[in-house]
C-alpha cells in the first residue's frame, strides 16, 4: 500500500444476506468515491470481512461517514466510531488481532479471494458450540440441573 491522505474501512458481518455482492457494492463505492487503492480482508474471527479504500486527498470525517453508512457498514462500528470522533480519538481502526479470537487480519487480492478462504472457515452454530466447548467453556450438563421433584423448600 501506498502512502494515503485517507482511508474508509467497512466492516460486513459474514452472516448477513449475500456478504459477496454488500463487498462488491462496497468496493464500487469506495472506487467511486476516488480511492485509488482498496483492500479486502477478513477479521480476526476469519468469518467477517473488511474493505479498506485509500484516497489520495483529505476526507472530512462526516463525509468519511456518510461514505460508511452508505455502504453498509456495520452500524454499532460507526456508531462507536461517532462517538471515538467526538472525543478526537481514531476512527476506522480494523485490528489485526481482536481478544478471544484465535486467528488474524488476513489481506486478499479480490473480493472472490477473501470470500472463499471465510466460505472455508466458516463453521456452523453447531461446530462454533463445540469449538467453545472444547476450550474449556462447558455449559452445564442437562443431568446436572436439579429436577423440579428433588427441590425442597428451606
Amino acid at each position: 500500500m501506498t502512502a494515503a491522505a485517507s482511508r474508509i474501512t467497512v466492516d460486513i458481518d459474514s452472516h448477513v444476506p449475500n456478504p459477496r455482492l454488500r463487498l462488491l457494492r462496497a468496493k464500487q463505492g469506495l472506487e467511486r468515491a476516488g480511492a485509488f487503492e482498496i483492500e479486502y480482508a477478513t477479521s480476526s474471527s476469519g468469518t467477517g470481512f473488511h474493505i479498506v479504500g485509500y484516497f489520495d486527498e483529505p476526507l472530512a470525517r462526516e463525509t468519511q461517514f456518510q461514505i460508511r453508512e452508505n455502504l453498509n457498514d456495520d452500524p454499532n462500528r460507526l456508531q462507536m466510531d461517532r462517538q471515538r470522533a467526538e472525543r478526537g480519538l481514531p476512527i476506522n481502526t480494523m485490528w489485526d488481532h481482536k481478544d478471544g479470537n484465535e486467528g488474524s487480519r488476513q489481506v486478499f487480492e479480490t473480493v472472490d479471494d477473501v470470500i472463499r478462504f471465510a466460505e472455508t472457515n466458516t463453521q456452523s452454530t453447531k461446530g462454533r458450540l463445540n469449538a467453545i466447548q472444547n476450550r474449556g467453556h462447558k455449559a452445564i450438563i442437562d443431568e446436572e440441573i436439579p429436577k423440579m421433584s428433588t427441590i425442597t423448600a428451606k
